[in-house]
């Protein structure tokens, strides 16, 4: 099933301003920095165990580089605000 994502992967990329997610969305690696301002909230911890085959590295990198503000309520699948993400993608 996962293959499907791909087609509104690829029409959220081409048709959005502003994409708002956690790390259970697009893959960091589809948000192209040529193309977006991607500002990060939060703590990345991995994903779910549901879905742990899907970890960022990448993402966890760029969280540990930039030193996020601190998200103060739960998001998507980590309902616990210390444990949650927000990912904030611009449109350039």
């Amino acid at each position: 099933f996962e293959n499907g994502f791909g087609t509104i992967r690829n029409f959220i990329l081409n048709h959005s301003k502003v994409i708002v997610q956690d790390d259970s969305g697009i893959p960091i690696a589809n948000l192209d920095p040529s193309k977006w301002n991607v500002r990060l909230f939060g703590v990345y911890l991995g994903p779910i165990e549901l879905f742990k085959q899907h970890y960022q590295p990448r993402l966890r990198e760029l969280f540990a580089q930039s030193n996020p503000p601190p998200l103060e309520f739960g998001f998507g699948y980590q309902w616990n605000y210390k444990e949650a993400n927000l990912i904030v993608a611009e449109r350039k």
